[in-house]
């Protein structure tokens, strides 16, 4: 097994922690491998993908994909993790102390490198998924669903799936102790 499939079955592990800890629905994460579709390098991993995926709610027969929000990337490096993070989201996270910027001249994204045995890396993922949910707003938004009342009694969101309900617009007063009904 190399040093990137090791790191991604950990980042599943991650990935599960947080979905539970935040009453996610199992699959509200994926790790995509990005292949080059031309050329010479056709055929080589050119990164691999984090990202929150928000599944068709109510569940439709296709099990489809109504959103994907990125968290970042890992560059492949023979030599070490290389992360792409959004410049925005870099800015509002603390760097480990083990890991270096790479200076690239990049519009979009920070690169983050850290050594293979750098155990930093999973929090740092982890913190930036965080993040990314933080701020993530649902595919579909809404006034509240039918469970307000419910929801209002237990003053937080009751709704099944928490993901789709980012973007319930009752559930975001409720957070700021607004209960309206």
């Amino acid at each position: 097994m190399n040093q990137l499939d090791f790191l991604k079955e950990r980042i599943i592990h991650v990935f599960n922690d947080l979905a539970s800890e935040f009453s996610l629905p199992q699959n509200s994460f994926c790790i995509t491998d990005n292949f080059s579709q031309a050329g010479t390098r056709a055929g080589k991993l050119i990164s691999t993908e984090l990202d929150i995926v928000e599944y068709a709610y109510p569940p439709d027969r296709h099990n489809s994909i109504s959103k994907t929000s990125l968290i970042l990337y890992i560059k492949p490096n023979p030599s070490f993790f290389e992360l792409l993070i959004r410049h925005d989201h870099f800015q509002k996270l603390p760097q480990p102390a083990t890991a270096q910027v790479k200076n690239v001249s990049d519009k979009l994204y920070t690169h983050l490198l850290f050594a293979f045995d750098d155990v930093s890396i999973l929090e740092y993922i982890s913190a930036n998924t965080r993040y990314c949910l933080s701020s993530y707003s649902s595919s579909n938004t809404f006034g509240c669903c039918s469970r307000y009342k419910e929801c209002s009694d237990q003053k937080q969101c009751v709704h099944v799936n928490k993901l789709y309900a980012y973007g319930c617009q009752y559930r975001k007063n409720l957070e700021s102790q607004n209960i309206f009904y």
